[in-house]
């Protein structure tokens, strides 16, 4: 069992390589992730039990092939499910293997800090790009379209940092282990740091999020809707007040606050794609334009072709910023067999409902499904387990 858990680890984060390396967009680029995962599904299909060939997986494979036969065998169409072919057909190795067993904690924790390790290593990167320009991560995308810094760090790593930041705080007055404390600290204080420079609207809205999940838990269950509902309305009050409260600071004698309200709107409109005089509803609008994009073609979507390549998306009405509503976008009503999969998965590996909210939130919120969605259903379910243990023996 042992053996298979760290083989299932590792299998993930060679597949982290794939996609935030070099490479995945050219052929053998292709042939090789192809290859990598038919072999790793061989092998795990023979281990797992025959559970795993049940309904709920039945749905997954129904919508790989529906994707397929409609997209032409696209590359990047392909590459993107044979990776979340690969977190999902893992799932159940490591629900099996962990189950209620908190003896493969260690396991867990020690793996997850590798792959945490490796999108720090591009989180550096992107600090190196944002010391040149505030803007170098967005250029990346949109002249040089090179994902590798970008998806490894300039936008997974701030998004599954602030969304583990309070978490992992949490569970750590918990867990007695100074080393690993130590390293949820550092791992706290990276993320951050991205996080602060680059100022990312979804980052910042998944911390608040997350730090108003954490105190919800001591608070009573028939009031936490209203606590929620009032979280996010005080969020986007401030964020649409931004340059009103920075106006009036400037007019005082001492504009320090001022000036750096203003700052931090002007990059919050830059990076969600706001007007100049601060109206924050880019962000609403693409993900209405999604929506209504599903309600023109409810059945078949506008087809996967469009994947990936951002530019499409938005000519077509695809607003990237709101994956739950972009995969309807663009699969139509078959989205609901991978959507019903996902939530499933990640609801059976974990007996915390916390993850399973979480979960559905980085839906709504963020723009790179392929990676950080399937992070957290391979990491961060498993792990909070542990981190809010529901039997007294996680403790020990």
């Amino acid at each position: 069992m042992k053996a298979k858990l760290i083989i299932s680890n590792i299998a993930f984060i060679v597949a982290l390589f794939f996609m935030i390396g070099g490479g995945i967009y050219s052929i053998p680029g292709f042939i090789l992730i192809a290859a990598y995962l038919i072999l790793l599904t061989f092998f795990f299909t023979k281990y797992v039990k025959r559970s795993f060939l049940n309904k709920h997986s039945a749905l997954l494979y129904l919508f790989l092939f529906y994707v397929l036969l409609t997209s032409g065998f696209d590359i990047n169409t392909c590459i993107s499910l044979f990776t979340t072919f690969l977190a999902c057909i893992l799932l159940p190795v490591k629900q099996e293997i962990i189950g209620n067993n908190a003896k493969y904690v260690k396991i867990e924790k020690l793996f997850f800090f590798i792959t945490i390790g490796i999108m720090m290593y591009y989180c550096y990167k992107s600090l190196l790009l944002l010391n040149e320009n505030p803007m170098a991560l967005r250029l990346l995308i949109s002249e040089e379209k090179d994902d590798t810094i970008v998806v490894g760090g300039g936008y997974a790593l701030p998004y599954s940092m602030s969304l583990l930041c309070p978490f992992l705080l949490y569970g750590s007055q918990r867990i007695g282990e100074k080393l690993y404390k130590c390293a949820i600290y550092i791992v706290i204080a990276a993320g951050t740091l991205l996080v602060l420079r680059s100022l990312y609207t979804t980052a910042l809205m998944i911390i608040f999020f997350g730090y108003l999940l954490v105190a919800m838990k001591k608070i009573s269950a028939k009031n936490r809707a209203l606590v929620l509902l009032f979280g996010v309305i005080v969020l986007f009050s401030f964020i649409q007040l931004l340059p009103h409260i920075a106006n009036y600071f400037l007019n005082q004698d001492s504009n320090v606050v001022g000036r750096r309200l203003t700052e931090i709107n002007n990059i919050i409109n830059s990076t969600s794609g706001g007007d100049d005089d601060g109206d924050f509803t880019s962000r609403i609008k693409l993900t209405m334009s999604s929506i209504m994009t599903f309600l023109d073609n409810p059945i078949f979507g506008v087809g996967p072709s469009v994947h990936y390549d951002y530019f499409e998306m938005e000519k077509i009405g695809i607003g990237s910023h709101a994956q739950w509503f972009d995969i309807f976008a663009i699969y139509g009503i078959f989205a609901l067999l991978l959507v019903s999969f996902l939530i499933n998965a990640a609801k059976k590996i974990s007996n915390n409902n916390y993850s399973l909210i979480l979960f559905i939130i980085l839906g709504f919120l963020n723009p790179v499904f392929s990676f950080t969605i399937v992070f957290t259903a391979f990491y961060i379910a498993p792990l909070l387990n542990f981190l809010w243990p529901a039997n007294k023996h996680y403790d020990e």
